[in-house]
């Protein structure tokens, strides 16, 4: 391979490696047992909104986990444990409706996105990030705590 290859081949693998998180937070996801609690999160995203609210999850929220989970093991058994289900079709009411599902739950855990942000963020960034958050809903989101079932 020529220097000019192998140049680029670099260059290309240091981009992909950045744009992934550590092994270590990206470990096969954690699924609960029969009796463990799950907790269910509906965010109803405004049709106007849902672009925005994507870039929060993938720019802001996503990122902000990566970067706490080293230093913060319950932040990183949450992402483990935790899946985004994002809607197929757009609701009947216009909205969009994107599940967070986690599995088993992380017990005496904070899942608080303005918690995570203190975390990572200097205070003015973690506010626009909550304010672009809060904008983006339709209502206030909905949550769930639910028990495995065996079925």
């Amino acid at each position: 391979m020529r220097r000019a290859q192998l140049v680029l081949v670099a260059a290309g693998i240091a981009v992909a490696c950045t744009q992934r998180p550590s092994p270590t937070i990206t470990a096969q996801p954690v699924r609960g047992a029969v009796g463990d609690t799950v907790r269910v999160i509906v965010n109803h995203v405004r049709n106007d909104r849902r672009d925005e609210f994507e870039r929060f999850l993938h720019e802001t929220l996503y990122p902000a986990m990566v970067q706490a989970a080293p230093t913060d093991s319950i932040t990183a058994r949450q992402m483990q444990r935790a899946r985004l289900l994002r809607p197929a079709t757009m609701s009947a009411d216009s909205t969009w409706s994107y599940v967070f599902i986690v599995d088993p739950v992380v017990s005496s855990a904070s899942y608080s996105f303005p918690r995570l942000f203190a975390k990572v963020f200097a205070p003015a960034k973690a506010d626009s990030a909550m304010q672009s958050f809060r904008e983006s809903l339709a209502r206030p989101s909905e949550s769930y705590i639910l028990v495995n079932e065996h079925w």
